[in-house]
């Protein structure tokens, strides 16, 4: 082959042969690094197909793996739902007691079983609400029937049935005085008023405590206190008096400005 290409005239620095034959590609032997006939490069292909086939094989497994996991944890939650709605009952829940199913743990009674029958016994005394000294009392006429009739006779024990009604009111007091006039200065005056009557409209201490009762024991705003003293007392005054009691009260100045509701 060199001879002939020398003939040609062409360069030629060596030479690939390719055999078809195992006999000869053994008998090339090898060095201490790899085989003379390429059988190394053959292998280290066959390696990196398999380490390929290996990785996708376990991020196959790792995504079966991931799926199965999350799966588990959504059926843990739902067990964990049903385990709470199976297990409620009238102490973890509003469920009252008397729907209270079969298997389920009883309410301890400790009371021993006397016999008798549920609600109020004979002697026993009552608890009636508290009886008013009243007002007003009407007396209702006996009815002909029972008044009038041989087969009826009075007892002598009379029933009292009551209705206590609160009212809310105003009751104004109004105290008057001539007035007199010097006239040698031209001063006017008048005898003194009772202690309280300053100004034209005063308020007594009936207003404040309960505008104070509806504030501290009932919880109700200060705006609507002083919308149901206004239209009680019907007087822009009272708005003003009430305004001054609040600012006393969380410690602003007299000149502050609070909420117009």
């Amino acid at each position: 082959m060199t001879d002939l290409a020398k003939l040609s005239d062409i360069p030629i620095d060596g030479m690939v042969l390719r055999f078809d034959s195992f006999s000869y590609s053994a008998s090339l032997g090898r060095t201490g690094h790899h085989y003379n006939d390429g059988r190394l490069k053959k292998q280290n292909l066959e390696l990196a197909r398999q380490r390929d086939a290996a990785k996708d094989k376990l991020r196959e497994r790792t995504g079966q793996y991931y799926a199965a996991a999350s799966e588990l944890e959504e059926e843990r939650g739902k067990n964990k739902k049903l385990r709470a709605q199976v297990n409620r009952d009238f102490e973890n829940s509003s469920l009252p007691s008397s729907l209270q199913r079969a298997g389920r743990k009883k309410i301890p009674n400790s009371r021993e079983k006397t016999g008798r029958r549920p609600g109020g016994q004979q002697g026993h005394k009552g608890h009636p609400r508290r009886k008013h000294t009243p007002d007003i009392t009407c007396e209702i006429p006996a009815p002909a029937e029972y008044a009038e009739s041989p087969d009826y006779y009075e007892t002598g024990k009379v029933i009292r049935k009551q209705k206590v009604c609160i009212r809310l009111g105003v009751e104004v007091i109004e105290y008057t005085a001539r007035e007199y006039r010097s006239r040698k200065s031209g001063a006017r005056v008048h005898a003194p008023f009772p202690e309280g009557f300053i100004n034209e409209v005063n308020y007594d201490g009936t207003v404040k405590a309960l505008a104070f009762l509806l504030s501290n024991e009932c919880c109700v705003s200060h705006g609507k206190i002083r919308r149901l003293l206004s239209e009680l007392t019907w007087n822009g005054q009272m708005l003003s008096l009430f305004r001054e009691k609040l600012h006393y009260r969380n410690g602003l100045p007299e000149g502050a400005q609070t909420d117009p509701q």
